[in-house]
């Protein structure tokens, strides 16, 4: 398969005839204007155009056609492809849509596509065999394992090697013939910093008539951006506009000389910015000891963006001023990435046409029966990414002003994990806002319980089992927030309220209900700082630069209880708590005494074994089955 822009087409276009010609021309045209994007895409385009030529392989000589096809790009080896429909899928869909045989190359391992010659099949879309798939030897991602258990196949005198022996024989056989070499074909591109637009860093080289591209002498930079520009949002540099500052002298000969006029892409300044905030008064250097002291960057936090490219550049550059003993010793520009998702917004469309319905052609009288106004069809309900053209946007202002900031942020944490797509629904916005109203609820209890008693700390059970739950909870915050998993140290929180009202039920004292609500207010400032702040003045009387974060008393978890499962052949029934050093004889007798149990009305003379599993945390009860 070669590309569409090959040479092997436009002779093919030149002699043959006339309708022949023009059917080739207008499928290069069709490919020419699709993007990269989509030729590359997963399950995407593979349309071809049969050239009614045949290339012979060296090793066999067979015949093999070739084809002009829209995946194979120009800019990747050499735009000519071998084939393998067997262990690749848009190959295999390539094949099936041009009624090619599929022959496989190598077997011993699930190959994903066809496993045997003549059937079509799925598979990984990178998963070209490394053997013989690219035309100049380079082979390609996705190869076969390198396992004695995966041999080729169909391949003449090299059926049954392993496939790296089997590679590196036919490697040196291609050699010898002299048809053939082994290369490294890297998809590493050159990075294209240049931009047409004002905001960005000025590129510091003079364009002169008589010495070409000249650099700016280092004592001139840095070379500052005009204001005195013309933004017209229409094409050419806004910096072309500026003539005073466009118009300047060659560094080398003094002739007359036109700047350029194109800034840098924002990446390359944001590449190496964080050195700078780590030494940002050194006027001596671009980054000194403190930065190298500060370095690397702890936890670098961006869209997704930003993990391909940005990420990229970054640990380009990092390497290059590392390299250039600006930075020495520093390797790598982050310890830590966090790729944050996107924020989805619900998105109608019209059932028939397709066509995307603004906010005010839906009645959501019914939130979950919304309804087209015009006709009372019911719309194709979906999220989708926030976009104006698809009216699904939502103004984070407006949304703060009617539910309040910290209801809104607690709702984004609790929603989805930073790193998954979050869908915007405004319905459950109001479950977040309940549980802070319960927050506060539990402040006035306690505001109430000063005044009618002084309940002091009893050391009864159940304050010793408040304790354990207050730093139990000050433990899983703790480790969901160092593990960036936010909506799991809401749902803590919120399980934490839920235990607070129960053993405040069951007679925890006040003092007990002043320390989880004090603490409520520490472990919940990340999420909600302005009603966590509010609860910290109210309950502790002092300004919330008094906090501080509390530390966990793992002796008292130590000796806490743990849970166990109750199964009666192997269904789960219910739970019951023991003592977290309780043997597996003391787990038997107080899953047999729980209430669990009891519930059951089991003939416990008819239980014929206890099974103590999951280091303590299962019991299950084996009962003769009932007939």
């Amino acid at each position: 398969m070669v590309k569409a822009s090959c040479d092997l087409v436009s002779a093919e276009s030149d002699s043959a005839r006339e309708k022949r010609r023009t059917t080739v021309e207008q499928y290069v045209h069709k490919v020419a204007n699709m993007s990269s994007t989509t030729r590359q895409a997963e399950g995407g385009s593979s349309t071809g155009l049969d050239l009614q030529l045949y290339a012979l392989n060296p090793f066999n000589g067979k015949r093999i056609p070739v084809y002009a096809c829209d995946y194979v790009l120009s800019d990747y080896g050499t735009g000519a492809v071998m084939g393998v429909p067997a262990h690749d899928s848009r190959d295999a869909l390539f094949a099936q849509n041009h009624n090619l045989e599929v022959v496989p190359v190598y077997s011993g391992t699930d190959l994903g596509a066809a496993g045997s010659s003549g059937s079509i099949g799925g598979g990984d879309s990178d998963g070209r065999d490394n053997v013989g798939s690219q035309a100049d030897g380079s082979g390609s991602e996705g190869a076969a394992e390198d396992t004695d258990s995966v041999v080729l196949v169909e391949s003449g005198e090299f059926s049954g090697m392993p496939v790296a022996l089997g590679r590196a024989a036919i490697a040196a056989k291609a050699l010898d013939m002299g048809i053939g070499e082994t290369t490294t074909q890297y998809k590493i591109r050159d990075w294209g910093v240049s931009r047409q637009r004002y905001w960005g860093a000025p590129i510091p080289i003079v364009h002169c008539k008589s010495c070409k591209a000249v650099a700016v002498p280092e004592s001139d930079l840095p070379v500052r951006l005009p204001e005195t520009v013309t933004l017209s949002g229409r094409g050419g540099s806004p910096l072309e506009t500026a003539k005073d500052w466009l118009h300047t002298t060659c560094p080398k000969c003094h002739g007359p000389a036109v700047r350029d006029t194109n800034t840098m892409d924002t990446f390359v300044d944001s590449s190496w910015y964080f050195l700078r905030y780590l030494d940002p008064n050194n006027t001596e250097a671009l980054a000194g000891a403190a930065a190298v002291k500060g370095m690397p960057v702890d936890l670098y936090i961006g869209g997704i963006e930003h993990a391909i490219m940005h990420l990229l550049y970054s640990r380009f550059v990092t390497k290059f001023l590392r390299d250039e003993g600006v930075i020495p010793n520093c390797s790598e520009p982050f310890t830590e990435l966090l790729n944050q998702g996107m924020v989805h917004g619900r998105t109608f469309t019209h059932p028939t046409t397709g066509q995307y319905l603004k906010p005010d052609e839906v009645d959501l009288s019914d939130p979950l029966k919304p309804l087209i106004r015009e006709s009372g069809l019911v719309p194709t309900d979906s999220f989708e990414k926030m976009s104006k053209s698809k009216y699904n946007g939502v103004d984070p202002s407006a949304a703060s002003e009617q539910h309040g900031v910290d209801t809104l942020r607690l709702h984004m944490l609790f929603k989805a994990p930073p790193e998954l797509v979050l869908d915007w629904d405004t319905q459950s916005i109001q479950g977040s806002r309940r549980w802070l109203v319960r927050v506060w609820g539990l402040v006035q209890e306690l505001l109430e319980c000063r005044i009618l008693t002084d309940d002091g700390y009893k050391g009864s059970d159940i304050d010793i089992e408040s304790r354990r739950m207050l730093h139990r909870t000050v433990q899983s915050v703790e480790t969901a927030l160092e593990t960036h998993s936010f909506n799991s140290a809401v749902a803590k929180l919120m399980g934490f309220t839920n235990e607070i009202r129960q053993h405040r039920d069951r007679g925890m004292s006040s003092i007990l209900l002043h320390d989880c609500i004090e603490m409520l207010a520490v472990l919940s400032y990340p999420m909600v700082p302005h009603i966590a702040s509010e609860i910290w003045e109210v309950v502790t009387h002092r300004p919330t630069s008094a906090m501080r974060w509390p530390v966990v008393d793992h002796k008292l978890l130590a000796t806490a209880e743990r849970t166990v499962v109750i199964q009666i052949n192997g269904r789960t029934k219910g739970t019951v708590t023991v003592d977290s050093n309780a043997t597996d004889a003391q787990v038997q007798e107080a899953a047999l005494a729980s209430d669990v149990v009891k519930k059951q009305q089991l003939d416990m003379d008819s239980i014929r074994r206890m099974i103590v599993a999951n280091k303590g945390g299962l019991i299950n009860l084996v009962m003769p089955k009932k007939k």
